[in-house]
């Protein structure tokens, strides 16, 4: 029980994590190309 608590939230923070990167790496070449 718990360790499927646990991945879920690892998976959550997983996701989070990719779309803090992509809004980053949107960020860099918005500011390479200005």
């Amino acid at each position: 029980m718990k360790r499927q608590l646990l991945t879920k939230k690892g998976k959550e923070l997983m996701k989070a994590f990719i779309v803090f990167l992509s809004d980053l790496g949107n960020g860099a070449s918005h500011a390479i190309k200005n």
